[in-house]
């Protein structure tokens, strides 16, 4: 869809007035709001069946699973785009093979954005005043001196336990400090969410000059490699 031409402006009542070809390979109108899709369902479907479409989307090329997998960061624009390829009920049959290992890439680079999205959430809601403990408490009979009660409010939530929430903390606080270009590269989805913790938890025993060089030499090569490799 994203680089591919062909497609004119129909003449018949009910066809969208503007070439919709051309504007897919508008990278500005890639990025838009989506509101087009809107402005599309105004008009009828000719071919319910066209597949890579759903009824709403008449006359726009099929999603190109290989450049949308290419772009430089999943954003909503790349869920509405799955979604419309897969339309309502979410039917793999009439994917190829080829494009199915495509589909399972797009997933993945979400998933990372949506853990990226949970790890600075739980790091801002740690920073928060409400969750500080100004002195130490005495829990179990043991004295408690933790900064922060927000693992005790995540843990549930997420179920998970404490430790790990409290690990999500830690990690979210890393990657907006000094591993901020690996919390960036999980944002785009370009690396999965253990590798990015593995990163952050190791340049953070060093000073911030000699962190952000690791981080510049492994990133680029990070998507490619194994857990293990890294």
């Amino acid at each position: 869809m994203y680089g591919t031409g062909g497609g004119g402006v129909g003449d018949g009542i009910g066809t969208p007035p503007w070439d919709v070809a051309e504007l897919a390979t508008d990278p500005a109108w890639l990025e838009a709001s989506y509101a087009l899709f809107d402005r599309v369902e105004e008009f009828p479907v000719a071919d319910a069946h066209h597949p890579g479409s759903g009824d709403a989307y008449e006359g726009i090329p099929p999603v190109d699973f290989e450049a949308l997998a290419e772009r430089p960061r999943v954003d909503s624009f790349t869920l509405a785009e799955v979604e419309r390829a897969l339309g309502g009920d979410r039917d793999l049959s009439g994917i190829n093979e080829y494009d199915l290992v495509e589909l399972a890439a797009l997933w993945r680079r979400l998933e990372s954005a949506c853990a990226a999205g949970v790890r600075a959430a739980s790091a801002e809601l740690a920073g928060r005043v409400p969750m500080s403990m100004d002195k130490p408490a005495v829990l179990d009979r043991r004295t408690n001196f933790r900064s922060s009660i927000a693992a005790e409010e995540i843990a549930p939530r997420l179920g998970c336990s404490k430790r790990e929430a409290n690990r999500l903390i830690n990690v979210g606080k890393l990657q907006d400090t000094i591993a901020a270009p690996t919390g960036d590269a999980l944002a785009a989805g370009l690396i999965d969410a253990a590798k990015a913790d593995l990163i952050a938890t190791a340049v953070a025993v060093l000073d911030a000059e000699p962190a952000l060089e690791v981080q510049a030499e492994i990133l680029p090569k990070a998507p490619g490699w194994t857990r293990h490799r890294l």
